[in-house]
């Protein structure tokens, strides 16, 4: 009797994964959030709050994307949702609802559904040994992640590379990564032959996994997998039992904060009702609710309408703060967005520039101090927004910073929106709240407790604004008409006016021509200045009569319409320049008014008058320099 009672024990448990002892439960088995699933850098608590399960915290994090039915959670669209939470557009990120009807679910796209390539002949996996690199299996758990978000179930299979893999293999793969990051492999996987879980059953769980549980977790899976040769039913965990469908979208949610952040979430908290409808469709690799990852080794999936030819790389976390203080500035004395910004030379997008303080804000709060990679990012399709007032707290503009980095690396531009607790959050109102909270980082080295928004909807300006990096000192040509560079902003010094036409494509291209191979501030602003000293001939008229576009082929100006011609070009290099009026005593004995430039190289506003060919940059022969009248000091002149 009790032989047989030992047998049937052992039956019942074969589709299950059980901690080791009784001890080990509170490390165990982990399973994620199926109605409301959130990866974590670190646990979030502002000030050591206590943490939702009543325990004190002594360090600051971050959470990124969940959603539960009444949280608030936002969501971030590139196209409105209707009321009844039906998608209007594939590439909206919604997270899933549980008790959304199966009406309201999102009809699986006719691309998903059928998915299989025709060029490719799809085998099935179970019948040989197959190996999939990591890189393919981060695209694959991106994918599955936002397909579970947007159907609230797991697809029946996915096509990787052409070859079909059941949900049975993919929860393998996932857990076979997870062990592998964890021990600082990069190595690929190689699948057997895995049989379905027998009746894939949970309960309702929620809580939080510390990352050296789901770490136990994925090693314990991948053990009863090449024991067993089947996929567990489920797993137990202090928490409750996590079904096997759970536990594919939370490992995909793992290894998708991996392949945005690069390294293991330090915590991963979960949500799962036993209404939750993920647990209630059991895929089938014969099913119709399919899924095919375009996978391309080396190659980024994002597009971009970038055309700034910026040299994309890694940028500072410091770097990013200070350039945000800069950006923070001009919105508050503009009352608008600009269209880009300047770092160390180097022009992004606004769209670009907000991926990289959000990429700054999910960073600095999880303790993660490493630079972070630009990428190009295509601007948002619209800007539309409510005027919202009211106070963002900290755990929900981390939230929305992790989920448009999210955003922006699936779709490779930035969203139009973000419903946040305060109101639908207007591009242009994100932009300026994440500048306020890097701006703070940068004062004061630590977080904001919240960002609190006043009723105003910013608009955009098509201006570039320079950062605040300090200007290191550069050798230039000594002269009484130089001026130290005092530290005040430089936007004004680097957008378009109406008669020095910075972003007109005319202007753009020659300024690119003549700074080809020029590799310093210096050596760009010598080039241009004398460009236009030696191609643009001296003519006789007062004030401005054509404007820098119109001299470009006229190549004849007095000296204001040289000047603007000049500080055009300077501006679309990226070099700040800006005008001097007063009067000046010539060669000729004539004291007659005049307008010339100055550029800034380094620290120091080098002076660049480019109407004689006997001037070099930083340098005048054409009039005394020892007693001219200076008017004043203009980023743009009306006459």
């Amino acid at each position: 009797m009790f032989f047989v009672f030992i047998i049937l024990l052992f039956t019942v448990n074969l589709g299950m994964i059980y901690a080791d002892d009784i001890n080990q439960t509170n490390e165990s088995l982990f399973t994620e959030n199926m109605d409301n699933l959130s990866l974590n850098a670190k646990e979030y608590s502002m000030n050591s709050l206590n943490s939702s399960n009543g325990s004190t915290n002594d360090y600051k994090s971050i959470e990124t994307p969940t959603q539960e039915l009444n949280s608030n959670i936002s969501k971030i669209n590139d196209s409105k949702l209707n009321t009844s939470g039906n998608i209007n557009n594939t590439t909206d990120i919604i997270s899933s609802s549980s008790n959304s009807s199966e009406s309201n679910k999102e009809k699986v796209n006719e691309n998903l559904n059928n998915s299989v390539s025709t060029k490719n002949k799809v085998q099935f996996a179970g019948s040989s040994l197959y190996t999939v690199n990591k890189s393919a299996i981060l695209d694959a758990a991106a994918g599955v992640k936002k397909f579970v978000e947007k159907n609230n179930r797991v697809p029946d299979y996915v096509i990787i590379s052409g070859d079909k893999f059941s949900m049975s293999d993919f929860l393998y793969m996932l857990s076979k990564t997870i062990v592998n990051i964890a021990n600082k492999s990069s190595d690929s996987v190689k699948l057997s032959e895995y049989k379905n879980p027998s009746a894939p059953q949970g309960t309702a769980v929620k809580g939080k996994v510390q990352e050296s549980q789901y770490i136990d977790l994925s090693k314990r899976v991948v053990a009863f997998y090449e024991k067993h040769g089947i996929a567990p039913n489920f797993g137990k965990t202090n928490l409750g039992n996590i079904q096997f469908q759970s536990m594919i979208d939370g490992f995909s949610r793992i290894l998708n904060f991996v392949k945005v952040n690069k390294v293991l979430p330090k915590y991963v908290s979960y949500n799962v009702k036993s209404s939750s409808n993920i647990n209630k469709v059991i895929p089938k690799i014969t099913g119709t609710h399919g899924l095919t990852i375009s996978h391309k080794p080396g190659n980024s999936s994002s597009s971009s309408n970038n055309t700034n030819n910026t040299i994309y790389g890694n940028m500072s976390i410091g770097d990013i703060k200070k350039a945000s203080t800069e950006l923070k500035n001009y919105i508050d004395s503009y009352n608008k967005v600009p269209s880009a910004i300047l770092v160390d030379g180097k022009k992004y997008s606004m769209s670009e520039f907000l991926y990289l303080m959000a990429a700054s804000i999910e960073y600095v709060y999880s303790g993660i101090n490493k630079d972070i990679q630009s990428k190009p990012v295509g601007d948002s399709s619209s800007t539309v927004g409510n005027a919202v007032n009211g106070t963002l707290y900290a755990k929900d503009y981390i939230d929305l910073a992790s989920r448009i980095v999210e955003y922006i690396d699936a779709y490779g531009k930035a969203p139009d929106y973000g419903i946040s607790p305060v109101g639908k959050l207007q591009y242009q109102n994100i932009v300026d709240g994440f500048s306020r909270v890097l701006h703070y980082v940068n004062v004061k080295q630590e977080i904001p407790d919240y960002v609190s928004y006043t009723g105003k909807v910013l608009k955009s300006v098509d201006v570039v604004v320079g950062n605040t990096t300090a200007k290191a000192p550069v050798t230039v040509p000594s002269s009484p008409m130089n001026s130290k560079y005092d530290g005040e902003s430089l936007a004004q010094y680097l957008q378009a006016t109406t008669n020095a036409q910075v972003n007109d494509p005319v202007i753009q291209a020659l300024a690119k021509k003549i700074t080809a191979g020029c590799t310093s501030e210096l050596s760009k602003a010598v080039a241009l200045f004398n460009w236009v000293r030696d191609n643009v001939g001296y003519s006789y008229y007062f004030n401005t009569q054509q404007g820098a576009k119109k001299v470009t082929t006229s190549l004849s100006a007095n000296c204001v319409d040289t000047s603007h011609l000049l500080i055009a070009l300077s501006r679309a290099s990226g070099l700040p320049a800006r005008y001097v009026n007063g009067k000046a005593t010539f060669n000729s004995g004539n004291v007659i008014g005049h307008t010339w430039a100055q550029i800034l190289i380094g620290d120091v506003w080098v002076v660049a008058d480019a109407i004689s060919s006997r001037n070099s940059f930083g340098v005048i022969n054409n009039w005394n320099t020892k007693n001219p009248t200076i008017y004043g000091k203009y980023a743009s002149i009306s006459f």
